[in-house]
């Protein structure tokens, strides 16, 4: 990675890591949003390989929508 690379990333990261949105009357910060979103990628990629069982993938989604206060899958 080039030094531009990463000033860019690292400007990107301190955005996403101020930016603010309202989910559902809830304030919620973009990059928290962002990791859900990539814990939920890797989950999904655990099951499909078979690596991990329904239950197993019910019980880490619930713990992560907890963990992240999301209430619905709806965007993803």
């Amino acid at each position: 990675m080039s030094v531009d690379e990463s000033r860019e990333r690292d400007s990107w990261l301190s955005w996403a890591d101020k930016a603010i949105i309202i989910e559902r009357g809830h304030l919620v910060k973009k990059k928290d949003l962002l990791e859900y979103s990539l814990q939920i990628a890797m989950l999904n990629q655990l099951k499909n390989k078979k690596m991990i069982n329904d239950k197993e993938y019910d019980m880490i989604l619930k713990r992560l929508k907890s963990d992240y206060g999301v209430v619905s899958n709806i965007c993803c």
